[in-house]
């Protein structure tokens, strides 16, 4: 199912009447937004290797990390989101 304005809306997106669409907040200041889609895309295509990458804005490149990186990013945000 396509999404009635591009894309659908979500807290903290903003409605463009101009393009009529709902834009989500800019990831990172170097991504550009794609005028078709109303999407934020990279400057660099993430690698297709099959590995875990994360975006460092520093160096305006994308950064390998293993698996037990991502785990531990979910276990974290489980534990502060956890009602008590």
């Amino acid at each position: 199912m396509n999404p009635f304005r591009k894309n659908y809306a979500g807290i903290g997106f903003t409605y463009d009447g101009n393009r009529d669409a709902f834009i989500v907040p800019q990831p990172f200041a170097s991504w550009s937004l794609n005028e078709d889609s109303c999407l934020w895309e990279d400057p660099i295509p993430i690698p297709d290797d099959g590995q875990f990458y994360l975006w460092d804005e520093d160096t305006l490149s994308w950064i390998v990390k293993d698996m037990d990186f991502f785990k531990l990013l979910i276990s974290v945000d489980t534990i502060n989101n956890s009602k008590p």
